[in-house]
């Protein structure tokens, strides 16, 4: 498996390694198989300039989604997922400011799309 990174710039660009970014749902995808622990890294030292992670919450709707804060990134431990798991991660900076970060986590080719055809982006 490769290494699943997000960083996220200013101007809320990102640069994504190992999954993908959808602009239509602003959700990240990543696949994952049946039994498989999987923890992407999500790197957001230049959104919080000088300020620092107060706290992250994540929320899932299948497998288990923690997560672990270590200075400016934040990993997330994805597994026990059962063919979709969309988790919500909810950072909130020390001057204030609230990000939240939508993933989807799937078993490949078990995504579908919610219309028709087999998009794992959506």
């Amino acid at each position: 498996m490769p290494d699943l990174f997000i960083r996220v710039r200013e101007n809320n660009r990102r640069v994504v390694r190992g999954l993908s970014f959808d602009d239509r749902t602003g959700r990240y995808t990543c696949q994952i198989f049946e039994g498989e622990t999987i923890t992407p890294v999500i790197d957001l030292s230049h959104w919080l300039g000088t300020a620092t992670i107060a706290s992250a919450t994540v929320e899932a709707d299948g497998g288990t989604v923690t997560r672990a804060i270590s200075g400016s990134q934040i990993t997330l431990t994805v597994s026990a997922v059962d063919s979709r798991s969309d988790a919500e991660l909810t950072i909130t900076a020390s001057d204030g400011r609230v990000r939240i970060e939508k993933f989807r986590f799937v078993e490949p080719n078990c995504s579908g799309r919610d219309d028709y055809g087999s998009y794992v982006g959506t």
